[in-house]
């Protein structure tokens, strides 16, 4: 079972490549699932971030308010640290169990993908076997940022900054795709990647 990890700033594509991977046979996992999955309502991990941030980034039902919190991370490196010492010890260890489970199948995939700008920063590149990183032009980048989240021109570009500086834009990776190209030609250079991993035609 090869373990891929899946890097790249925001905005750079890094969704559309892990879908074409998924259909071509891999597992894939996002990390943006992995948080979703320890925050939920009434879990000890959501009670560390009430206690960390308050009241008013929950609602009424008790579920985490992630806009709300993203718009405060993406102004407060401060505050952004702080989520992650929370966060990434949790993430790492459900993604570590995740991919025990795998491996104990009766039938191992070929090819695992693991979804995370932050993998390294997170300290989970030690459980991959190979990085991929995920490319796009920063126009391209900002385009799809706006229309994916409806931001403005300069939320849009606060956030973009703002992975930049975190250094999320420029992880070491073995892999690269470039997706500043049509849907044809991305889905070829995927076909290529998923064969070299594992040695199956697509």
């Amino acid at each position: 079972m090869t373990v891929l990890g899946i890097v790249g700033p925001m905005g750079s594509g890094k969704t559309f490549v892990l879908e074409i991977l998924g259909r071509l046979g891999a597992v894939t996992i996002e990390a943006d699932d992995l948080s979703r999955e320890l925050l939920q309502p009434g879990a000890a991990l959501t009670g560390k971030i009430r206690h960390a941030f308050g009241e008013e980034f929950f609602d009424s039902e008790g579920n985490l308010l992630r806009g709300r919190l993203a718009e405060l991370i993406f102004a407060s490196e401060q505050a952004r640290q702080r989520l992650n010492d929370i966060m990434y010890p949790a993430m790492v260890g459900l993604l570590q169990e995740r991919l025990a489970q795998l491996r104990e199948a009766t039938v191992p995939p070929a090819l695992v993908t693991v979804e995370a700008a932050n993998l390294y920063e997170m300290g989970a590149d030690r459980l991959v076997d190979y990085v991929l990183n995920v490319t796009a032009s920063r126009p391209v980048r900002e385009h799809r940022i706006r229309t994916r989240d409806n931001l403005t021109v300069a939320e849009t570009k606060r956030r973009l900054d703002a992975h930049a500086a975190a250094g999320l834009d420029d992880s070491p990776a073995d892999l690269e795709i470039n997706t500043d190209k049509n849907a044809g030609q991305l889905q070829a250079q995927v076909e290529a990647l998923y064969q070299r991993l594992t040695g199956r035609g697509t």
